[in-house]
């Protein structure tokens, strides 16, 4: 998958899992606000309950008192609008509207013969006959003495512990909101720290790798291009002298000077060509071929075979040891090229005196280890952390060389999902190429 499309599903993922946070507390504060909304309509109403019940006591002795027509008339109309008032907050606080606040404790205090509902409703009763008998009789109606004996002894003690019952069961509720706000608080920074450890670090840590490793490419390419300018013009300008060199040595009948400086043009060019085959190697090391299944032990005869015309080969005493006998799944032409560099190094950097290489083949626990040694001058500690750089040479006098070879073998057996690595040795050197037994990558 491109790596724009995975930092795309990743980031959306992100925001997709803030969006759900915020949309649960949305909801949920929507409910709270609802929940806070009704409590409120509900403790105002019966608090107003507590409030009708003294007024209509009060009013009704007033009307008793009362002188004037105007004034009797006032007191009437505030008693039945407050009379109205009492039983229509009564049927809301008991009926459908109600019904989301009544919990068990508080629909039990007003059910009950002796409930706060058979209470209201025959206070209200008793207000509307007192009321009923005043507008008909007049000034001879019987006085309020127990509507107002009702509603200063009987019922003002009951809508208050009704009162003081809701507003304990909001602040209930309110409670277990904040605790809930709490814990979606506590998920939204949980969820945060998700994102931050399984998101949003793999991408910056994925970024930076790849910034790194485009620095590190540009760095190749400037080191590149600075040393490959170098090394081109070098035997470029070396032909070139000895070609006029050979001219003169023609031009004075001079065949022997003419023959040497010639064969001098001849190694020059020859070394130019290396180089050339070389750099195309490196500038197509990403160009994989498509993975095989290769017999090792058929592969390093065949490398060996190769290698036999070599300068220097023959005297070279050649040892074998394949352990691994099962095919490796892997790239055949990057592989081979791989192990003729290694072989090849070795060949040219044996001891003088008994020269020996040893190649090894082996697997251990899904790894495929092949390895090369020499007997000869080795590397030196302090050249070791450059081995694999682009043009390092350290033993310029032994042999001729670019100095591209170890660092495009270490390059393609990485691509190739193992990788290539330096032992000292008492007397020499080991490389081990190692891969996957499974596969490549």
């Amino acid at each position: 998958m491109p790596l724009k499309t995975r930092l795309t599903l990743r980031y959306v993922g992100a925001l997709t899992l803030v969006a759900l946070v915020l949309i649960g507390a949305w909801f949920i504060l929507q409910q709270q606000l609802s929940r806070n909304t009704q409590d409120a309509w509900l403790i105002n109403t019966a608090g107003q309950q507590r409030m009708l019940s003294q007024r209509i006591a009060l009013l009704s002795d007033e009307l008793t008192v009362a002188d004037e027509a105007d004034s009797r008339a006032r007191v009437v109309t505030a008693l039945t609008g407050a009379i109205a008032q009492m039983r229509r907050n009564h049927e809301a606080l008991t009926g459908p509207r109600g019904a989301f606040a009544r919990t068990a404790d508080i629909q039990a205090f007003y059910d009950g013969p002796e409930g706060l509902d058979r209470q209201v409703r025959d206070f209200v009763e008793i207000a509307e006959r007192f009321l009923a008998a005043f507008l008909q009789n007049g000034a001879s109606a019987q006085h309020p003495d127990r509507l107002i004996e009702v509603a200063a002894h009987e019922l003002l003690q009951p809508l208050d512990d009704m009162v003081t019952r809701y507003q304990s069961d909001s602040e209930w509720k309110l409670a277990r909101f904040r605790n809930l706000e709490t814990a979606v608080v506590l998920v939204g920074l949980i969820v945060l720290m998700c994102e931050a450890l399984l998101i949003f670090r793999p991408m910056v840590q994925h970024i930076d790798t790849t910034v790194q490793s485009i620095e590190a490419v540009n760095n190749e390419l400037r080191e590149f291009s600075f040393r490959i300018s170098h090394d081109l013009r070098a035997p470029v300008a070396s032909a070139t002298g000895m070609v006029t060199i050979a001219r003169d040595a023609l031009d004075d009948d001079d065949k022997a000077s003419a023959h040497y400086t010639l064969g001098r043009v001849e190694k020059a060019m020859l070394g130019l060509d290396r180089l050339i085959s070389d750099i195309i190697a490196v500038a197509r090391r990403d160009e994989s071929t498509a993975p095989e299944l290769v017999d090792l032990r058929a592969l390093v005869d065949e490398v060996l075979a190769r290698l036999s015309s070599m300068p220097g080969a023959g005297r070279v005493a050649m040892n074998v040891s394949v352990e691994a006998t099962a095919p490796v799944m892997t790239h055949r032409v990057e592989l081979n090229q791989i192990l003729e560099n290694l072989v090849s190094n070795a060949i040219k950097y044996t001891a003088a005196d008994s020269p020996r290489v040893d190649i090894a083949v082996r697997e251990h626990r899904g790894v495929v280890r092949v390895e090369v040694r020499d007997n000869g001058r080795g590397i030196e500690p302090e050249h070791r952390a450059d081995l694999f750089g682009m043009f390092k040479r350290f033993h310029r006098d032994l042999a001729p060389g670019t100095g591209l070879g170890l660092y495009l073998s270490r390059r393609l057996a990485r691509a190739l999902g193992g990788d290539l690595e330096y032992s000292p040795l008492a007397r020499g050197s080991a490389f081990s190429v190692t891969l996957p037994a499974g596969g490549a990558a």
